[in-house]
């Protein structure tokens, strides 16, 4: 019996068909890696941002004598206080002297950041910083460092009760996703490095949070 083989044309419509599937295959697995990428990354956000939020938190249920603050506490169109570029607090005091410490936490635009020798290109549009003031008989000295860059905004609602004191802080905070950038979480003990990258596709990460004053518990 006379068996026929393909022809050309059976041949490349084959090879085309083939082509094709293998496209389809490979543009389906890079969507899937893509959203595979952009889910880790966004959770990778989440932890670090709620990392921060809590630091943060903790600081300012560990503290008093908030600012800013209303003029007039009674004013319902004054307080609560709506305050999208800082608090500030005592964060530490001495019971047997003049001395204590106040801690500012502050949303500013971003820029290059240099400890030492090294230079660290936060991004922006905006890092969220924290600095220290330190008051003792020899006068005043400043720390500060980066929390959180990525920042896309960040709020604080502080509601005052008479005195002025502060009867409950909230912090609105929203990151955008990167993977490529390492966020310093902690003081000068135990820090907590970690690097994510950036992905377009991930929405921003939010968090609100809120907290009492240890001493009006």
């Amino acid at each position: 019996m006379h068996r026929r083989g393909f022809s050309l044309i059976e041949m490349l419509i084959a090879l085309a068909i083939s082509a094709m599937v293998l496209a389809a295959s490979l543009a389906a697995l890079d969507a899937l890696f893509k959203s595979y990428q952009a889910t880790s990354e966004q959770a990778s956000t989440h932890i670090v941002a709620r990392m921060v939020m809590h630091r943060v938190m903790t600081m300012i249920r560990t503290g008093e004598q908030f600012a800013p603050y209303p003029v007039d506490v009674l004013d319902n169109t004054q307080n609560p206080l709506v305050d999208q570029s800082a608090v500030e607090f005592v964060s530490w005091s001495d019971p047997n002297s003049d001395d204590y410490n106040i801690t500012r936490l502050e949303r500013r635009p971003a820029a290059p950041y240099t400890v030492g020798a090294t230079t660290y290109e936060l991004r922006g549009p905006f890092v969220l910083w924290v600095m220290t003031y330190k008051y003792d008989i020899d006068g005043m000295t400043m720390e500060e460092q980066p929390l959180l860059d990525g920042v896309d905004d960040v709020t604080f609602t502080l509601e005052y009760a008479v005195g002025p004191r502060l009867r409950r802080a909230t912090m609105d905070l929203s990151v955008r996703t990167n993977s490529d950038v390492t966020y310093d979480v902690g003081g000068n003990e135990g820090k907590v490095k970690h690097t994510i990258g950036m992905i377009e596709e991930a929405p921003p990460v939010r968090l609100v949070a809120s907290v009492t004053p240890r001493r009006l518990d």
